[in-house]
C-alpha cells in the first residue's frame, strides 16, 4: 500500500512539473533599502531573507535564461546565484539610474534609465563590461519596470500611464489603454508568472509590497496578495523594487522534488488557478 502510494505521488509531480512545467516554484525579490533580496514562497507570499548588498539604490532586477538574476544597484550591476544564494559584483555601469531590466531575445539587456528631466531612455548593457548603448527615448515618462513577456513584447509601467508596450528598437512606447494618466500606479516592476501570466508588484500606500495581475491588453490589474515579509526588519525592507520568478524545477529534478514532499499536502495561497493548473 505503502508503495502504491509513493507511486501516486510521484506520478502527481511528474504531471505537475514535467508536463505542466507548473510545479513548486518560489521568488525571488530584492528592496532598494540595503539592496535585500528575499526568496518569497509563491503560495504563501511568505518571504525569507537570503542575502543583501549592504546599500541603498537597488531599482530593478531581470532573469537570464540560465536563471541568474541581475540587479542594477546606483552604479553597479551584481549577479545573484538562487541556487547556491551567491552574490557577486558583475560591472560597474555607464548609467547610474536603472529603473527597469529585461532580457532582450537575443540576450542584451534591456535597461530603462532615468536621466533628469522627461522620459527615460532605453539602453542595451553590457553584462560584463557594463558599458551601456542607447536604443531611444520612451514616448511616455516614468518607467518604472521592465519585462519580456511571453507573448514576445517588451512592456513597461509608467507611473502616470501604467502599463506601455515598448519598441525594442527604438524605445518608443504606445500605452496599451491610450489612458494618459492612471490614479493608483503604484507599481515598481513587471514580471512573468505561472502560465506565462503578466504579474507586477510593488508597495502600495506605505504597506508590504503587493503583486498583481496585469491584463496585456487592458492595463488593468488585480490584487493576488501581500508579501509577508520576515520579522525584525525595517519597514523599508518591505519596498521591493524588482522581483522575478524561479522556475519549478522539471525532469530529474522534478522527481527529487516529489520525493521529499510525500505525505505533505499541497500549501495553497492566492496563486491558485493563475495558470489553470493549481
Amino acid at each position: 500500500m505503502l508503495n502504491s502510494a509513493r507511486s501516486v505521488c510521484m506520478a502527481c509531480v511528474v504531471v505537475l512539473t514535467g508536463m505542466t512545467g507548473q510545479g513548486f516554484a518560489d521568488y525571488v525579490g530584492v528592496s532598494w533599502a540595503g539592496g535585500r533580496i528575499f526568496r518569497i514562497d509563491e503560495f504563501t507570499l511568505s518571504a525569507t531573507l537570503v542575502q543583501e548588498i549592504g546599500a541603498n539604490g537597488a531599482n530593478a532586477m531581470a532573469r537570464d535564461d540560465l536563471g541568474q538574476m541581475w540587479i542594477a544597484s546606483a552604479s553597479e550591476l551584481w549577479r545573484f546565484d538562487p541556487d547556491t544564494s551567491g552574490l557577486v559584483r558583475a560591472a560597474t555601469l555607464e548609467v547610474a539610474d536603472v529603473r527597469g531590466l529585461a532580457f532582450a531575445p537575443d540576450g542584451r539587456l534591456f535597461a530603462s534609465v532615468h536621466e533628469g528631466a522627461g522620459p527615460h531612455r532605453l539602453y542595451a548593457i553590457d553584462v560584463t563590461s557594463g558599458q551601456a548603448a542607447l536604443i531611444g527615448t520612451n514616448t511616455h515618462a516614468g518607467v518604472q519596470g521592465l519585462v519580456l513577456a511571453s507573448d514576445g513584447s517588451l512592456y513597461g509601467w509608467a507611473v502616470d500611464a501604467g502599463l506601455l508596450r515598448m519598441d525594442m528598437a527604438s524605445g518608443a512606447t504606445i500605452d496599451v489603454n491610450g489612458v494618459l494618466s492612471e490614479p493608483d500606479n503604484f507599481l515598481q516592476t513587471l514580471f512573468v508568472g505561472p502560465g506565462g501570466a503578466l504579474l507586477g508588484a510593488g508597495r502600495h500606500g506605505g504597506v508590504g509590497t503587493e503583486i498583481v495581475r496585469v491584463d496585456p491588453a487592458t492595463g488593468l490589474w488585480t490584487t493576488l496578495g501581500t508579501v509577508s515579509m520576515p520579522p525584525g526588519l525595517p519597514t523599508s525592507a518591505a519596498d521591493l523594487r524588482g522581483m522575478e520568478r524561479i522556475p519549478a524545477p522539471t525532469g530529474a529534478a522534478a522527481l527529487a522534488l516529489g520525493a521529499g514532499l510525500m505525505g505533505v499536502r499541497p500549501r495553497r495561497g492566492p496563486f491558485v488557478g493563475i495558470a489553470g493548473t493549481r
